[in-house]
């Protein structure tokens, strides 16, 4: 009866359910303000938790003091203690040995036929939303901008931008909460850095970031990135300071 008066909280329209072994693995709390069960999210970082499960040191053993009673007790609770560190050690061996799979993330050029699906990727994921100009723009981006799938669901983008002075400017990025953490951004970056590479005029990459966005500062550096330059007036509003983060291809 309690559980039918519960409210029953938005489920995520991206998210796919996981069963109860696997939801075990997931030790993190999810952020208050994304209203979302721990049972619906993403498969693939499921995959991801299970990885670091796997890497995880176990807890080291404090030594207990035991009375001369308890001898017979302690040499059978050894036994069975003996036993389960075998399958737990088997556990991690096989775990070990599994191959990693990469996530099927696919790109997809922006088109009239999938731009509403770009608008809904960044409507979860940025807080300003994008003027109707620039969607329509975004079409005419061709090799300068991508959408990405993971397993047929729209789970990012990324749009660049060509200038004079021979650098290319990721000038937007995102995946949503639920599909973050594993590989969709690390795809999409690389293929920004196959796409400088292709462009023989390309010498380095660029992109402009909040100081405040540690998470999103330290995925770039893992791509290469380095800090170069912090503007103090580089976005409007309140907090208006960027860094500038740039990796060069070329000499």
């Amino acid at each position: 009866m309690e559980r039918a008066l519960q409210k029953t909280r938005p489920v995520n329209p991206f998210a796919i359910p996981v069963t109860v072994d696997m939801r075990e693995l997931v030790w993190f709390k999810t952020p208050s303000s994304f209203d979302m069960p721990l049972e619906n999210l993403n498969p693939w970082v499921i995959k991801q938790l299970m990885k670091r499960e796997s890497r995880r040191q176990a807890p080291e053993e404090k030594p207990v003091k035991m009375e001369v009673d308890d001898v017979e007790q302690l040499e059978v609770s050894s036994k069975k203690g003996s036993e389960i560190h075998k399958e737990d050690m088997d556990v991690k061996k096989e775990m070990a040995t599994m191959k990693i799979v990469e996530p099927p993330v696919r790109l997809e050029e922006i088109t009239k036929d999938n731009v509403t699906k770009l608008k809904s990727v960044i409507e979860s994921t940025m807080t300003n939303l994008f003027e109707d100009e620039t969607y329509e723009g975004a079409i005419a981006l061709k090799e300068h901008g991508r959408l990405a799938y993971l397993d047929e669901i729209p789970v990012g983008y990324v749009m660049t931008e060509l200038h004079k002075n021979k650098k290319l400017l990721v000038t937007s990025i995102g995946v949503p909460f639920p599909h973050r953490r594993c590989g969709v951004g690390s795809v999409l970056m690389k293929y920004v850095e196959s796409l400088a590479e292709q462009l023989d005029q390309v010498k380095k990459l660029w992109l402009y970031i909040r100081p405040t966005n540690t998470k999103a500062i330290r995925f770039f550096e893992s791509h290469g990135m380095k800090k170069t330059q912090r503007l103090r007036t580089y976005y409007s509003g309140e907090s208006r300071e960027a860094y500038r983060m740039s990796k060069r291809i070329r000499k």
